[in-house]
């Protein structure tokens, strides 16, 4: 077996109707940890109530949860690194066809899932998992890079591969190594200098390629991912203006800006594009006709945007598929929900995926994360399926969905845990 455009209309699809929320799945309730699935990560850093007769049937096979509740009314649990998950319900099918579905997955172990037979074979442990994740998955070609590292502060982490085989390699670097990066063009390891470095040579970042050499860039520069005309980062802090920051294009060699891209908050890089948005997607507190609009650019310069459904925001950067034809992300609305007043206060999300041909919306249906969870989120070659992970803290589980059908699907799968957050997972080919 081998492992291996002008600006849009407001299209927003919910593929299908939305029926009652009834399976429940834990998802852990932290800031989403600022990472690209497939071609990049960064650095570091329903409507209704649930009710007794909402029909409980978890899609774990374990009995019903016996941890305390948290401030929202919802069991509570505690992954890896002090992570607190909350209970949450979802409305999905049973697989119940052939997908051909075949995943790598990171979090407590890198491992190899089949969805059809169920069978999740770990191909590399992570070391005290308590304290330490495979928190990032970058393709590049037949390969996939994992970066094992801890998931409690900016520490240097190990860089492992895995090959079209399932075979697991230690991918020596030249120094250490915060953060993965990859693309096109390659996969490089991000060393972050401390917040308190003195200015000079020891506040440079330092891009580590797989292969051997590093290249310095400066320090106030945070690399994104990759594209063929270089690497993609963005420049730290806002304007004295109150403007966005400037996305830029690096030199791979020099490790120099060759132009700037876009004035943004970047949500992630797609294929040679770069998917951002202005400021109004982070303060669409000022009125409710307030739209936020994303864009794609590319590093030629050519600019689609997109306008989202009034009120919703992103909530998550991007995953791209290997074609850049889609990209997926947790979309959320700006309006209060009195489900999520205490601990996390804020709106849940949805999965959404939008078509950067088209600039059509389809939101993911039956699926809803509460505020500041994250999903780990991946499309399979063809684009016929996205795959998405989640965390109930002591362990993951492995959700489906066909784009554009009506109802998502769970697997059998198990992801083992202690986990910090939803796992990464890349779909292989």
């Amino acid at each position: 077996m081998r492992w291996t455009i002008p600006e849009q209309p407001d299209l927003l699809e919910q593929g299908g109707g939305r029926p009652p929320r009834r399976w429940p799945v834990v998802v852990v309730a932290v800031v989403a940890v600022l990472a690209l699935v497939g071609y990049g990560v960064v650095r570091q850093a329903q409507r209704r109530p649930p009710s007794a007769s909402d029909a409980v049937s978890s899609l774990s096979a374990s009995p019903p949860s016996t941890a305390p509740s948290g401030p929202n009314g919802l069991p509570m649990t505690t992954g890896a690194c002090g992570a607190q998950a909350s209970r949450m319900f979802m409305n999905a099918d049973p697989v119940d066809e052939r997908t051909g579905v075949r995943l790598l997955v990171g979090g407590a172990q890198v491992a190899l899932v089949d969805v059809d037979s169920g069978q999740v074979v770990p191909r590399s442990q992570v070391p005290d998992a308590d304290h330490n994740q495979a928190q990032t998955l970058v393709r590049h070609g037949a390969d996939v890079y994992a970066l094992v590292a801890p998931c409690e502060g900016p520490r240097p982490g190990r860089v492992v591969g895995v090959d079209a085989k399932g075979e697991v390699r230690r991918v020596p670097m030249s120094g250490p190594v915060d953060g993965l990066i990859g693309g096109p063009a390659g996969v490089y390891g991000v060393d972050y200098p401390p917040d308190d470095a003195t200015p000079g040579a020891g506040s440079a970042v330092q891009l580590r390629p797989v292969g051997g050499g590093t290249v310095s860039v400066d320090g106030d520069l945070s690399p994104l991912g990759v594209t063929s005309a270089g690497v993609v980062a963005l420049a730290n802090g806002e304007h004295a203006d109150g403007e966005p920051p400037q996305v830029v294009l690096l030199d791979r060699s020099t490790g120099h800006v060759t132009r700037t891209i876009a004035g943004g908050y970047p949500l992630g890089v797609s294929g040679d594009a770069v998917i951002w948005h202005g400021k109004a997607c982070r303060y669409l507190a000022t009125g409710p006709a307030a739209r936020c609009v994303l864009h794609a650019t590319d590093v030629g310069g050519a600019d689609r945007s997109y306008r989202l459904p009034t009120g919703r925001t992103p909530a998550s950067d991007v995953v791209a598929s290997a074609d850049g034809r889609f990209v997926a992300l947790q979309i959320s609305d700006s309006r209060t929900d009195s489900r999520y007043t205490g601990g996390h206060p804020g709106p849940p999300s949805e999965l959404a995926v939008l078509d950067l041909g088209s600039g059509r919306l389809r939101i993911v249906p039956g699926l809803e994360l509460p505020p500041k969870a994250g999903a780990g989120l991946a499309f399979t070659p063809d684009d016929r399926w996205l795959a998405a992970t989640v965390s109930e803290g002591d362990h993951g589980h492995l959700l489906l969905w066909r784009v554009g059908t009506a109802r998502a699907l769970r697997t059998d799968v198990r992801l083992a845990g202690p986990l910090a957050s939803a796992p990464p997972v890349v779909a292989l080919r």
